[in-house]
């Protein structure tokens, strides 16, 4: 008599069990990882933006022709076109972001040259600090190649 013999396809309940305890492991183990890259990327664009708005004041005081200030109270920038009334640009920074200027003015020609200026940003453990080149009035990141 021929020998039945059963070819069952798939998993078990108790295997399946088993690849749901390691997944669920595994996503445990690598979510404050991905949280504090979440956090790392947000600071980064938060930097991004600053460099941004730094080289539109330059061009800024190019275009208009006349020099122009910057200060800055939280949130937002104050920008000063000599013979002109203060204008109030916002920040879109985290709210945990801050901002340090040093001096507390910053000053960019119309010839294109700024004044040297040091801008820190901060947030719990991390920072990032962006110079302005005197000569060339560009902003840039400190450690980094002009």
């Amino acid at each position: 008599m021929p020998k039945k013999t059963h070819h069952n396809k798939g998993f078990s309940l108790v295997e399946l069990m088993a690849i749901l305890v390691i997944l669920a492991i595994c996503t445990t183990l690598a979510l404050p990882s991905f949280g504090n890259s979440m956090r790392k990327n947000q600071f980064k664009k938060d930097g991004r933006t600053l460099m941004a708005k730094l080289r539109g004041f330059k061009l800024r005081a190019i275009s208009c022709g006349k020099p122009i200030t910057v200060s800055f109270a939280d949130p937002q920038f104050i920008i000063t076109i000599q013979g002109g009334e203060p204008i109030f640009e916002e920040l879109q920074f985290h709210p945990d972001t801050n901002l340090k200027l040093q001096p507390e003015e910053l000053y960019f020609s119309p010839q294109g040259w700024g004044r040297p200026a040091t801008l820190t940003l901060s947030r719990n453990n991390l920072s990032q600090t962006i110079l302005i080149d005197p000569l060339t009035g560009r902003p840039y990141k400190k450690g980094k190649n002009k």
